[in-house]
Order: structure tokens, then sequence, then C-alpha cells
């Protein structure tokens, strides 16, 4: 069920009443502000020395402007592959970032590479990346358009007058022009996904940064707010969920949380986006998808352990919201994941270097309008996850993996969701269901009649029921129209957590049962792990660090052995470290309408 908007009355204020927020000239960054009045209090910041060892990696390389030409720029229409352009593309924008961290820290003699690497950028002829080519603005774009506006405000007056007027001039050309005068254009503009977020927020930093005309600048934040409301309001469900996973998440709601503060202090706290009931609630997402201390479900374009939070932009959300389980993401371990000065900027100002007292992350969460469950079980102090999925087959950056679930314990994926495939220009094209990592060859669902599931929000599961006692937890969901097998009238997917005790040893209980119009098809049942994994029969040894879980097919008695797939073509191509197997057995044709599937898994401690 999606969000209708109610109470969401602070996106809605007039040009007018905009203007005069504005027209006060309260500063958009008073901690920076504090900042470059005594570069010296930054230097002696904890969290200012691990951004310098950061900064010690590339700064070799920073005096190099990394080249980018129209070769590089096309190879992504001959090859697929993004890198080639857009890593020297990154490079620049992290490179100019780092010198003017080291500049704000009293290093005057980047003054010069600074001005240079602003030329360079704004010579490109085109801020938009090869894979986004045809948008006028794109997230990359938005992106160089706040980092500029960043630097220029940080340097003021320091940089040289002819550098200052080309800077304005391409921004000016490149974003503030098309983003008031063509918003048809923008296919992101008032959209339900992370881009409404990203490329809103960035482009009204930059208006709340360099514009002078305060008529112009409320009527860009205007603009801004009116997409913005519709990110809130339609990008999230009612529990505050979202289909394109943490990752997105992370990227869409930090930007969103940077421009709101930006906003806040900019009309003296006449608007503040962040303090309301709806923002709190879709807080709450990360802490019910997480499985370990940096581990999260990898359902979607995301992967096991790819999130990195600014624990200075939780922190401010966490202060906003008052919602204390983002404390588990405000960590001594966090380091920026990219040095942008964005990024570098909050790390160091919002974040106060002290480690919140972490929640509890071992508790069971229902996302009813997203159809994701997490149930707990802590057996002999070692906690046993599931998580499992429903929803359906055209959800923002969707695989088709209804059905799918995770098993960690211990903080290590058993049973996983493979996560994202390598982004290339197939991936974002028709081809994409192609790849094992968008299709359910690579998932652990079944397939039925040889048939995988379909693409299209026709094909969907049902959370049908979770229940929970003191010895047992147990989740229910229905996939039956996540296939188009016209004879197969049911599929329930059951999954039992059991608390280990003497007479228990199974900790899990794996069921599907199928029912069919008359006679049954083919079935394969598949269990995807990136583990170490034995077969031998009907049972199969997962193996982990400190704990291995046992597979053993209880039913039905025609099940076939198990078989080990590994998928190391597949996995070559998209660049993954390890190997990801499919573990499967298989269930012949029978006479009968009914296939019962039974699978226990124990898990047994590694000696």
């Amino acid at each position: 069920m999606k969000y209708n908007g109610r109470n969401n009355k602070v996106f809605n204020y007039s040009h007018k009443q905009i203007v005069s927020f504005l027209i006060s000239g309260n500063h958009p960054f008073p901690e920076l502000k504090s900042a470059l009045q005594n570069p010296s209090k930054i230097l002696k910041k904890e969290q200012t020395k691990i951004v310098l060892n950061l900064i010690k990696k590339v700064s070799p390389k920073i005096k190099n402007i990394p080249k980018l030409n129209h070769i590089l720029y096309n190879s992504f229409f001959k090859t697929g592959e993004r890198d080639a352009y857009e890593k020297p593309y990154n490079e620049r924008r992290e490179y100019l970032s780092s010198a003017v961290f080291l500049y704000i820290l009293g290093r005057s003699s980047y003054k010069d590479i600074i001005e240079k690497y602003l030329l360079a950028i704004c010579k490109e002829e085109t801020w938009v990346v090869p894979c986004h080519k045809g948008r006028m603005i794109d997230l990359y774009s938005s992106n160089t358009a706040r980092i500029l506006a960043e630097v220029f405000f940080i340097m003021g007056d320091k940089i040289d007058e002819k550098v200052s007027l080309i800077v304005r001039e391409s921004i000016e050309e490149k974003i503030f022009d098309p983003y008031l005068n063509q918003t048809s254009k923008h296919k992101w503009y008032k959209n339900h996904n992370n881009w409404n977020a990203v490329c809103n927020s960035d482009v009204a930093i930059a208006f709340l940064l360099l514009e002078k005309n305060i008529a112009r600048k409320a009527r860009a934040i205007k603009k801004a707010l009116d997409s913005l409301e519709v990110y809130i309001n339609k990008a999230f469900y009612e529990d505050g969920g979202t289909s394109e996973g943490v990752h997105y998440w992370n990227y869409g709601l930090s930007m969103f949380v940077i421009f709101s503060e930006m906003l806040k202090s900019s009309t003296g706290g006449k608007i503040d986006l962040l303090k309301t009931k709806r923002v709190k609630q879709i807080a709450t997402l990360p802490s019910k998808m997480q499985l370990s201390s940096e581990t999260f479900a990898s359902f979607s374009d995301t992967s096991e352990s790819s999130v990195v939070f600014n624990p200075g932009i939780m922190q401010k959300l966490l202060q906003a919201t008052g919602e204390k389980s983002l404390s588990n993401f405000i960590s001594e371990s966090s380091k920026p994941d990219w040095l942008g000065i964005s990024n570098i900027l909050r790390y160091v100002l919002w974040w106060n270097k002290k480690q919140v007292n972490q929640n509890n992350i071992y508790k069971d969460s229902v996302l009813p309008d997203l159809g994701i469950v997490r149930l707990v079980n802590e057996s002999r102090k070692t906690p046993a996850i599931l998580i499992i999925k429903a929803g359906h087959n055209n959800e923002n950056h969707n695989h088709n993996d209804l059905g799918s679930y995770i098993i960690n314990i211990d903080g290590e994926n058993f049973v996983t969701d493979p996560g994202a495939g390598l982004y290339d220009k197939d991936y974002f094209s028709a081809k994409r269901y192609n790849s094992i990592f968008a299709n359910s060859y690579g998932h652990s669902v079944p397939r039925v009649n040889n048939k995988l599931q379909s693409k299209g929000k026709k094909y969907f599961a049902k959370l049908i029921s979770t229940s929970i006692s003191k010895y047992k937890k147990r989740v229910t969901v229905e996939l039956v129209d996540a296939y188009s097998v016209k004879s197969l009238i049911s599929l329930n997917r059951k999954i039992i957590l059991l608390k280990q005790n003497a007479k228990i040893k199974n900790s899990i209980i794996f069921n599907d049962e199928y029912i069919f119009l008359k006679k049954s098809s083919n079935i394969e049942e598949v269990f995807i792990t990136w583990l170490k994994v034995t077969a031998k029969n009907k049972e199969v040894i997962i193996y982990g660090k400190k704990y291995n879980l046992i597979l053993t097919i209880k039913q039905p008695d025609i099940a076939s052995d198990f078989l080990v797939e590994e998928l190391k073509k597949e996995i070559l191509f998209n660049k993954k470290p390890r190997i990801l197997k499919r573990i499967t057995f298989n269930i012949p044709k029978t006479n009968k309408s009914k296939v019962s599937v039974k699978v226990n898994m124990r898990i047994e401690k590694r000696n």
C-alpha cells in the first residue's frame, strides 16, 4: 500500500513564503562557517585524521587530472562497460574534493590545482555519463553541480574571477536553466525512486549556494519541494519500505537529509522537512533489513555488505526524527565510501565521533506493504535470522525473486540472495533478465514445469501469515502468481525457525507445498549460497566460518539427490570475488495433484 501523503504539509509553501524565509540571508551550512573561521579545530578532530589517511592514498594522483575524451565516452556504446569513462570522471570529482578539503585545512598551495580541476570539469562537453545519454540532467550531472557549488562556496573570492565566471556559466547552462525551464524533459522529476531525491536535492543545494537572485532561488526551491514531496509520499510504502533496497535508501535519503538541513538553516528553521512522522517511519527501514552489524538483506540491486552509512548524516537524521534504530549505523568503523566534498564535510562536521549505544538488532520485523518479513531466533546465544520477500516482479531495480530468502547465522549468510549484477549496458535494457542476478535462476526459488518466474507487475507473491511463539517462528508466502504455469493452482512456501533444545536438533524447517490442477509437473528446488558446499545423496553441508548448515531432504521420497552447480562463467562476467553455488534437487512428474516438499536444516558449530 502506497502512502497517501497524510500530514505532509512541510512541503507546501508558496513561492512568496519561500522568498520571505530566504530574504534574511541565513547561512546554509553554519557548521562549515564556523570551521572556515577556525580550521585548527577541524585538524584536531579524529574524523579529520581518518579522512586525511584516506586522502593520502590518492594524494600522489591529485596533480595529474584524469583524462576524459570521446573515445572513452563512446566505449560504453561499443562494449557496454561503464568503468572506462566513469572511473576517470569520478576521480576528477574525488581529487578535486580532496584538494579542497586540504585547502580548508590551510594548505593554500592547492588553490591552483583546484582551479585547474574546476576548468577541466567545466570544459567537459556533458556532465551526463554515457549510460544516461539523452537526459539533460542525471544523477552524475546534478552531483557535479553540487560539488562545484560547494567548492565555489568554500573558496569564495579566492577563486580567480575568470574561473568563477566559467563555473557559474557552466552550472547555469548545464543545470540551472534546464531544471527551471524544461521540466517535462526530466523523467526523474516527481518520480517514485531515488533519482527524484538525488537530482532535486543536489540541484536545490546548488541554487542555495550560488543563486544571488532570491526570487529565482525560491522558484527552484519550490520546484524541488513539489517533487520531493512525491519522493517521500510515493517512493516508499505505507510501512516505510522501498523495493530499491537499503543501498538506494541510503543514497537517496542521504541527499535529502543534506538538502533538508541546508534549507532549514537557510530559512532560519522555518522549513524543516525531517521533523515528520513520515520521515521517521522511512528512517526505520535499514534496521528492519539488517542481518548483522555490517550486513543487510541483499534483495534487489544491492549486496550483502555494500552499504556504507555516513555517520554524520545518520546522526542528523537521528537528531531530527528521534528514530533510535539509526544508532546502529553511527559507528567507529565508519569511513566515507567516496571522497566527495559533501561526504567529507558531513563526516567531519556533523558527526561528534561518539558511538551511540546501539540497539539490539535481533528483533522480528514485518513490512506488510513492502512484503518482507525478518524472523530471529537466538539458540545458545547464536542468532539465526531468516528474511524473506514477497512483492511483485516489476519493482524498482527489479529482480524476479519472489519468495527469495536469506538464512544468516552469526553474521554470515548461508542461503543467500545474490544481489546486484554487473552494471553494464545490457543490465539496464531489455536484456536485463538474461542475467542470473536479475532472473530467478540465480535465486532460491523453484523452477516449475521447467519455467522460471515471469517478469511484470501481474506476477506477484503474497505474505499469507507470520506467527511467533516462544519456541517457534513461522512465515508463509504464496507464490503461485509468480509463475505462468496454468496447471499450478497453489505454491505455498512456509519456513519455520525452531529454538534448539535437547529434543529439537533441526533449527529450520523448509516446506514448499504445490497443488496442481490434475497431475503434477517437474519441480526443481533451489538453494543459493556463496559458501563452500559438499553434497552426498540427500544431504548437503554448507560451510561457514563458525558454523555449518546441514540440509536434509525429508519429502518427497521420489526427490533426487542434491546436485551442486558452480556458476563460474556468470560470476566471472559479473566480476564477483566469490563463486556462487546453485544447490538443487528435482522432483519428477507424478499422477498426483499435490506435492509436499520438506527440507530440514540443522545448525552445527564447527570444531
